[in-house]
C-alpha cells in the first residue's frame, strides 16, 4: 500500500507547480493571439487602401536589353570641339569688339577717307637710323617703298616740302622723318630735316646735336640761316636744322615772318625738305605751317593710336587744313598680321640677277654656284 501511495502523494504535491506553468503558457498564447489578430487587421486595411488608389504611372516603351551601356564618345568629341573652337572665337570677338586701337590698313580706311601711304615695320635695331647705305633689311625696304610712293604724291612739287606729324606724341614721327630723309639722301637728293616741334624737340638728340644752334635761335635773332643748318656724318646729302632751345612761346614764334624766310632759303638750297612738327591732336603748331608745305604725312602707330585720332585726321583732310594729307602706319609687328616675316634680304630688285642700288642704278648680283661645295666661288 505504501508503495502505491508514494507516487500519488508526489503528484499531489506537484499539482500547484504544474498549474502555475499552465497559466504562464496560456498567458503567452493569449498575447500572441492578440498580436496575430492585430497584424491581420493591418494587412486587411493596407489591402483596402491599395485597392482604392488609382495608379498615375504608365509604361511608354517596353524595356529592351541593348547590351552594356557606356559613354557616347561621338557626342563628347562634338562637345569638346565646340568648346575648343567656340571659347577662343568668343574671346577673339570680345577682344576685337573692345579694341579701340589702330592695327591694320582696314581700320584706317574704315574711319577716314584720307589716302593710305604705306606701313613701316617695328624696328629691332638700336638707334634711330635704320636706313643705311647698302642696308637690305625689311624696314629699310619699307622706307624705300615709302620714298617711291612719295614720288607720286609730290610729282608736281618743286621742291617737295613734307610735313610729318601725328595725333599724339610717341607715334614715331621723328623716327619717320630721319629715316625718310636718309632714304632720300641715299637716292642722291639733297635733303634737309627741319625740327619744328618746338615744344618737345628730338631731331637734334637723335643725331647727337642736342646743343646745336637751331630754328629758335634764328627766330629770336641770335643766329643766321647758315648757322642753323648742320651737315650730318651719316650721308653728305643729309642735313638737319634742329629745333634749338625750347622757347616759352612756340606758337607765337611760328607766326613770325622769319619762318617764311627759313622756308625760302631751304627751297633755294635743297631738293627735299622734311619738316618734323608737333602733334596735331595736342597743339595747333602744325596747322600754322600749312601755308609753307605742300605734302602732309600723318603717322599712326600700330596698337597705340586710338580710333578717335583717325577722326581728327579725317577732319583735317576733309576741311583741307593741311595740304595733301596721307596716312602712314608705323610700328607694325612683323611676322604677325602683315606677314612680312620672309624679309627682303634676298636682293629686292628687278630682273634676274640684278638689284637696285640706292642711286637707282642696276648692278649685277654675285651668285654662288655649286662649286662652292668644293671651296670655289664664281661671280
Amino acid at each position: 500500500m505504501r508503495a502505491q501511495l508514494d507516487p500519488l502523494e508526489e503528484k499531489i504535491a506537484a499539482a500547484p507547480t504544474n498549474e502555475r506553468e499552465l497559466l504562464q503558457i496560456m498567458r503567452q498564447q493569449k498575447i500572441k493571439e492578440t498580436l496575430f489578430l492585430m497584424l491581420l487587421e493591418k494587412r486587411e486595411s493596407t489591402a483596402l487602401s491599395l485597392a482604392a488608389q488609382i495608379g498615375n504611372t504608365r509604361v511608354v516603351d517596353a524595356p529592351a536589353v541593348t547590351g552594356v551601356m557606356g559613354t557616347n564618345l561621338r557626342r563628347l568629341w562634338m562637345i569638346a570641339l565646340f568648346l575648343g573652337f567656340g571659347i577662343p572665337a568668343l574671346g577673339l570677338f570680345l577682344i576685337e569688339l573692345l579694341n579701340n586701337k589702330v592695327h591694320t590698313e582696314k581700320d584706317i580706311r574704315r574711319y577716314t577717307s584720307a589716302p593710305f601711304l604705306g606701313i613701316i615695320g617695328l624696328s629691332k635695331e638700336e638707334g634711330p637710323l635704320v636706313v643705311k647705305k647698302g642696308g637690305r633689311s625689311a624696314i629699310a625696304e619699307m622706307f624705300r617703298l615709302l620714298r617711291t610712293n612719295l614720288q607720286f604724291v609730290t610729282a608736281d612739287s618743286k621742291p617737295p616740302i613734307i610735313l610729318i606729324t601725328s595725333s599724339v606724341s610717341g607715334e614715331g614721327k621723328t623716327f619717320i622723318s630721319l629715316n625718310l630723309g636718309m632714304s632720300l639722301a641715299l637716292s642722291g637728293k639733297r635733303t634737309v630735316i627741319v625740327g619744328l616741334d618746338l615744344r618737345k624737340p628730338k631731331v637734334g638728340n637723335y643725331l647727337s646735336l642736342p646743343d646745336s644752334v637751331g630754328v629758335t635761335n634764328y627766330l629770336v635773332g641770335e643766329a643766321s640761316l647758315r648757322d642753323i643748318i648742320h651737315a650730318t656724318p651719316h650721308n653728305p646729302n643729309l642735313f638737319v636744322a634742329p629745333s634749338g632751345p625750347v622757347p616759352p612761346n612756340p606758337a607765337e614764334l611760328l607766326l613770325s615772318p622769319q619762318v617764311a624766310d627759313i622756308f625760302q632759303h631751304l627751297r633755294e638750297n635743297f631738293d627735299v625738305i622734311i619738316v618734323d612738327s608737333a602733334p596735331v591732336g595736342l597743339v595747333a603748331d602744325s596747322l600754322l605751317l600749312g601755308e609753307y608745305v605742300n605734302t602732309t604725312i600723318f603717322v599712326t602707330r600700330f596698337g597705340a593710336t586710338h580710333i578717335s585720332a583717325l577722326q581728327v585726321i579725317d577732319d583735317v583732310y576733309r576741311q583741307k587744313k593741311l595740304p595733301r594729307v596721307s596716312i602712314l602706319l608705323n610700328g607694325v609687328k612683323l611676322n604677325k598680321r602683315y606677314g612680312y616675316g620672309y624679309g627682303y634680304g634676298y636682293g629686292y630688285g628687278y630682273g634676274y640677277g640684278y638689284v637696285e642700288q640706292e642711286d637707282g642704278s642696276m648692278v649685277k648680283k654675285k651668285r654662288k654656284k655649286k662649286e662652292e661645295k668644293l671651296g670655289r666661288t664664281t661671280d
